[in-house]
């Protein structure tokens, strides 16, 4: 898929505070910047971010900063690609505590993380 940071950005900006569900399926361009765009316009109406088979050039930090920014998101989707681990599952249930929405993630990695964490 051609989807780049720029391209990104420029959906996240034209869609601030309306956008409630993204697939960056296979989206081997996006970095961490990519995330940061939506977070900075999307954060407040984003319910639903399918990162999966995407780029291994997102951060946790990144990624954490989103999900925990973002009170509506109820889903998180990462079958390969993205790498999550005990650790950042830990940091990132911690950090949600404070959000009523309850969050729930899909994928292999998540899994493998999240037997870990437990």
């Amino acid at each position: 898929v051609h989807c780049s940071d720029e391209v990104l950005f420029h959906l996240a900006r034209s869609a601030t505070n309306s956008l409630k569900s993204l697939s960056l399926r296979g989206c081997h361009r996006i970095t961490s910047r990519a995330l940061v765009a939506l977070e900075l316009y999307c954060s407040a109406t984003l319910e639903c971010l399918d990162l999966s088979f995407a780029t291994d050039q997102l951060s946790e930090g990144a990624l954490y900063s989103l999900l925990t920014k973002s009170v509506r998101v109820k889903k998180l989707i990462v079958w390969g690609g993205v790498i999550l681990n005990r650790q950042f599952m830990g940091i990132l249930l911690h950090g949600r505590k404070h959000i009523p929405t309850k969050m729930t993630i899909e994928g292999s990695n998540a899994l493998i993380a999240w037997r870990e964490y437990k």
